[in-house]
């Protein structure tokens, strides 16, 4: 029967277990405790199991927990921040069904939170990269940006963004490129950049 060789405390409510004279997990010392992982105890192997599942899922939501307490985040980032601690895919995830539980987890307000803080500065595309690139599913995403854009007149916001970058009477090829650079950097679409940047042409 597997043996708790060692169970040392760490900093921040950790605890790191040895069994059978080997490195096991790192766990939430309390919900270790809890669930009869204590030095010198002797558990079946399914026992052992199920207390490291409860553990390790403890302090996976905890940290879940920590992470959001800056700002709010997509599930997506906060399964890439637990999967970088190391923690099991089955902790993971029942920790992420707890939030959206709890509604601390929102995909669809996250991802309409953004669009509208951005809605302005970014076009359509770069909008709908952020937000996949922060692990925000494809349908969510199209969906917000519409929701917030739908009838947002895409040429008028880049135009404004150009004025305000480039406030200067210059008219020139050289310019005009410039501007359209500066327009496609922010997602626009490469018919409104066209546009913008014929306005910066001489003549």
């Amino acid at each position: 029967m597997p043996r708790i060789t060692r169970a040392v405390r760490r900093r921040r409510g950790l605890l790191t277990v040895y069994v059978d004279g080997e490195y096991w997990k790192t766990l939430d010392a309390g919900a270790a405790e809890e669930h009869g992982i204590l030095e010198g105890a002797e558990l079946s192997t399914e026992e052992l199991q199920r207390a490291g599942e409860s553990a390790e899922y403890a302090l996976a939501l905890r940290r879940a927990m920590d992470f959001l307490s800056y700002h709010t985040r997509s599930e997506g980032e906060v399964r890439a921040r637990l999967r970088r601690f190391g923690h099991a895919e089955r902790a993971i995830e029942r920790s992420v069904a707890r939030l959206r539980e709890l509604d601390y987890l929102n995909d669809r307000e996250f991802a309409r939170a953004l669009v509208r803080r951005r809605a302005g500065e970014w076009g359509r595309r770069r909008l709908h990269a952020e937000l996949r690139k922060r692990g925000v599913p494809e349908e969510t995403a199209a969906a917000a940006i519409e929701e917030q854009l739908g009838g947002r007149p895409e040429l008028e916001d880049a135009r404004n963004l150009a004025k305000n970058k480039y406030n200067t009477e210059e008219r020139s090829e050289s310019q005009a490129r410039r501007v359209y650079q500066f327009l496609a950097r922010r997602g626009y679409s490469a018919e409104v950049c066209a546009a913008v940047a014929r306005e910066y042409l001489s003549g």
